[in-house]
């Protein structure tokens, strides 16, 4: 009796485990699909001060993974990305690895943070519709 009772137990753990891990991945799936598409740079910071040197920044990110940026000095690089559980969103295969932390992600807008050459970078971000994407 108390085997059938302990395998029940077991049981009941791994399918609360199962269940936990598909709503994780339900949720992570949601954020990722906000995340496709391009983006385009409204505002940057560098070290807590406004900057203009930026502009013409964008992002952009397909569903098979694929990236692409021209954050490293103006130049179109691409590489791959993957967006963790942790609000993070790592780039990579490109000339620098970078990991950025997502402050907030909606519909229309993405803010990240990263670090470059010891320097606070803060982008907030505007996701290009169909038309601005295909000119």
């Amino acid at each position: 009796m108390k085997n059938i009772i302990a395998m029940k137990k077991i049981l009941l753990m791994a399918l609360l485990g199962i269940v936990a891990f598909a709503c994780a991945t339900d949720e992570n799936s949601e954020e990722v699909n906000k995340l496709l598409g391009r983006w385009e740079l409204q505002a940057a910071q560098r070290d807590g001060r406004p900057t203009d040197s930026l502009r013409g920044l964008y992002f952009e990110f397909s569903e098979n993974q694929g990236f692409r940026t021209n954050i490293m000095n103006g130049e179109v690089e691409e590489g791959i990305y993957e967006m963790g559980e942790e609000n993070s969103i790592t780039q990579r295969n490109t000339s620098q690895d970078i990991d950025y932390t997502v402050e907030s992600l909606t519909d229309s807008m993405l803010v990240l943070t990263t670090n470059l050459a010891s320097t606070d970078f803060r982008f907030v971000l505007a996701k290009a519709t169909q038309e601005e994407t295909l000119q």
